[in-house]
């Protein structure tokens, strides 16, 4: 997880972190180790500015801002305002309640709701999770139609974007921008769910899913992971948020292991995972008593491990977006099976 600064990274892990159960004796305690190499790095301009930039980069200034204010140390007077004010120049949070504020018709049996807008519902009430826009799948064309007509003169088209996979299927996601500030973006994505036209992920998420306060649908703890897992299969990076996700999943909820594991395994997501759920190891000392994810990582892993964090470098992600794309893609084309038989 090391990126060119190693206080950099020690000192963000520490006040990005989630510190759940009224464990601010924990912030305090981690905030005490790191607190010089916080002062060597905000006495650096250019250090300091990259700090900043770091902690957006991996989407985590929401949760900095409430542990700083927490820790309450005059040292971070001034790094909250930067950090306030580095808010202000990015695209401004989706806050989970703000999914109250949707449009009624979104709330059917229908819609489910993914990604990010369905893990912010598993963070505690103190802690905002960074996400810019809400995510939903439609089940099938009637119900696109159907939400299409009812939303016209509260949402306007942004784009349309067209997927095929290699079962002879076509899927597409639309982007919506909201004409009122008090409502969120939304990407609605129609099943079959193409993941950024990478994973073919349908079905499985219609056969278990969680109903958040009587409205919305959200998947199953399981299905959230696997979906995780298959965001960072697209990027080819990883952020601490996603080290707090898979935290949040991890920590809360017992999970059938091996749903997850076979998954994982079919859409070749399992290295992704076994990275996240070490970091959570490393970040957060929460431990997976499962032989099956005690896999030791590759030259390429390792290197995607150490430099990828925050920030895509092709370089580095190369190795690992190669076999990804290779298994994934090229050993399910016809000729090639045609030969290979």
């Amino acid at each position: 997880m090391l990126l060119n600064n190693k206080n950099i990274v020690s000192v963000s892990l520490v006040l990005s972190r989630l510190y759940l159960d009224d464990s601010e004796y924990i912030l305090n305690e981690k905030w005490k180790e790191i607190r010089t190499a916080f002062i060597d790095i905000k006495n650096e301009k250019l250090l300091y500015n990259e700090l900043i930039q770091f902690l957006s980069r991996n989407r985590v200034l929401e949760i900095v801002l409430t542990n700083c204010k927490k820790i309450n140390d005059i040292v971070l007077e001034d790094f909250i305002k930067d950090i306030q004010n580095q808010k202000l120049k990015n695209r401004e949070n989706v806050k989970p309640e703000i999914l109250k504020n949707i449009p009624d018709i979104l709330n059917n049996d229908n819609i489910l709701f993914i990604k990010g807008s369905a893990i912010s519902q598993l963070y505690p009430l103190n802690y905002s999770r960074y996400q810019v826009d809400v995510d939903i799948i439609i089940k099938n064309i009637d119900e696109l139609w159907n939400m299409l007509n009812q939303i016209k003169g509260v949402y306007k088209f942004d784009r349309l974007k067209i997927y095929t996979s290699s079962k002879n299927r076509i899927s597409a996601s639309i982007d919506l921008e909201p004409i009122s500030k008090e409502l969120p973006y939304i990407d609605i994505h129609v099943s079959p769910f193409e993941i950024w036209g990478s994973i073919n992920y349908d079905s499985d998420l219609w056969k278990k899913n969680i109903k958040v306060d009587g409205k919305i649908l959200i998947p199953s703890k399981e299905d959230m992971l696997i979906l995780l897992c298959a965001h960072l299969a697209k990027q080819w990076m990883y952020r601490i948020r996603d080290i707090n996700d898979c935290y949040i999943i991890l920590k809360n909820y017992k999970l059938d292991w091996n749903y997850i594991y076979t998954q994982c395994k079919k859409f070749n997501l399992f290295t992704l995972l076994v990275i996240l759920i070490k970091n959570v190891e490393s970040v957060y000392g929460l431990t997976i008593d499962d032989e099956r994810f005690s896999k030791k990582f590759s030259f390429f892993e390792n290197l995607f491990i150490k430099h990828n964090l925050g920030k895509q470098r092709v370089y580095t992600s190369f190795g690992l977006e190669f076999k990804f794309v290779y298994q994934y893609y090229y050993l399910n084309i016809g000729m090639y099976q045609a030969i290979k038989n």
